[in-house]
């Protein structure tokens, strides 16, 4: 009985704020996402380059 209300409290505690700016949340992710894949073709690369 503890144990879903702690999840349901982890739930509500992820999704209310995240429900507000979630265009927002949206953009970085897919900011950082395609930093990392540049991140990751540069790396892979020079590796295999060298």
């Amino acid at each position: 009985m503890r144990n879903k209300s702690l999840r349901l409290v982890t739930v509500h505690a992820f999704v209310l704020p995240a429900g507000v700016p979630l265009r927002m949340v949206r953009d970085s992710v897919l900011r950082t996402g395609r930093l990392w894949w540049l991140a990751s073709a540069i790396l892979f690369g020079t590796q295999n380059f060298t």
